[in-house]
């Protein structure tokens, strides 16, 4: 399985860092890093459906993922529970990651 694009948060200044960087190590491996104030947003929705998603995994990411988003990887997703790292994947690509 492939990651075709993480999406993230703006770090915090604020907050304690417990995990790396997968922004970083996403671009480090040429994969799209995005960090929408809204990853809810339509238009957001609308990119995220383009990636034609099989998978979606989310974790560590600090809002929710709306039902319009994880109703569009066909074979599952997971969304355990109120984190910071999304991941969308299909068979050649997409992930969304904590920042």
């Amino acid at each position: 399985m492939k990651s075709a694009a993480i999406f993230t948060h703006p770090d915090n200044p604020g907050e304690n860092h417990f995990f790396g960087s997968v922004a970083r190590i996403a671009a480090e491996q040429g994969i799209p890093v995005w960090a929408p104030e809204d990853v809810n947003h339509p238009l957001w929705i609308e990119r995220i459906r383009d990636m034609k998603p099989d998978v979606l995994f989310s974790f560590y990411y600090r809002n929710m993922l709306g039902d319009d988003i994880l109703s569009l990887a066909p074979k599952g997703r997971l969304q355990p529970a109120r984190f910071s790292a999304a991941a969308i994947s299909r068979p050649r690509a997409v992930e969304l990651g904590a920042g």
